[in-house]
């Protein structure tokens, strides 16, 4: 998919106008775009290949090469899914212990369903009174920004 959307765009399409061909939100080829951009050859080679998923590689991004090269080679390996690299990235990153998920089962499993909705790593962080508190959603620049307000029904336009 990624190889079409770059094409299509190389044809001066808009992304509007790829997502319509492809069936596509316009988001979701900003998105495609901007990772396939962003990603080593080798890491699309595997997506071609069956090896990992362009989710797979939208959670290394925010690595340095090598940490992100050797965790998509221990996710093949492996057969991690999205979301348990995104877990190891954080690990990674130093923001949570291995195998450290959110202290609420209940809500460990809710951050990796979002984290799989929304393609990007989520936290939810309760308040001490268990009355409130935060819903985070990280994005690395205003494309994915963008994505995220999409998949949430926010349109810009």
């Amino acid at each position: 998919m990624h190889r079409r959307v770059l094409e299509l765009r190389g044809q001066k399409l808009s992304q509007a106008q790829v997502g319509k061909q492809l069936g596509l939100s316009r988001g979701r080829v900003c998105n495609v775009e901007r990772v396939a951009r962003k990603a080593k050859p080798t890491w699309l080679t595997w997506v071609d290949r069956g090896g990992i998923s362009f989710k797979h590689i939208e959670a290394v991004l925010t690595l340095v090469e090598p940490k992100a090269d050797a965790l998509l080679r221990e996710a093949m390996a492996k057969r991690w899914s999205a979301a348990t690299l995104r877990e190891h990235v954080q690990v990674v990153k130093g923001k949570r212990e291995p195998g450290e998920p959110n202290a609420n089962p209940d809500l460990a499993w809710l951050e990796s369903k979002l984290a799989e909705h929304f393609s990007t790593t989520v936290q939810i962080v309760g308040d001490r009174s268990g009355g409130g508190g935060e819903l985070r959603l990280r994005y690395s620049d205003s494309e994915t920004f963008e994505g995220l307000l999409e998949r949430m029904g926010v349109s810009l336009v």
